[in-house]
């Protein structure tokens, strides 16, 4: 489980495809499905704050919002 960044929305277009992308993309290059997850969350949350595509330094910022729990 990982909780979810507290985020303004501003659109939610685009933003489970850059969670599924981000997910995707750090899984297959690390095996480490925990941090492809917080990947992937931060990585949404970003987007659907943002008018456009978001911004990399706010994914990070985001990252450090994050709890993943093993269930």
């Amino acid at each position: 489980f990982c909780s979810a960044p507290k985020i303004e929305l501003v659109s939610s277009a685009c933003a489970g495809d850059a969670a599924l992308g981000a997910f995707l993309s750090h899984w297959l290059n690390t095996d480490d499905i925990p941090q492809a997850l917080a990947l992937a969350s931060a990585t949404g949350a970003d987007v659907a704050a943002s008018a456009g595509l978001g911004k990399l330094n706010r994914t990070q910022e985001l990252l450090q919002q994050l709890q993943i729990v093993q269930l």
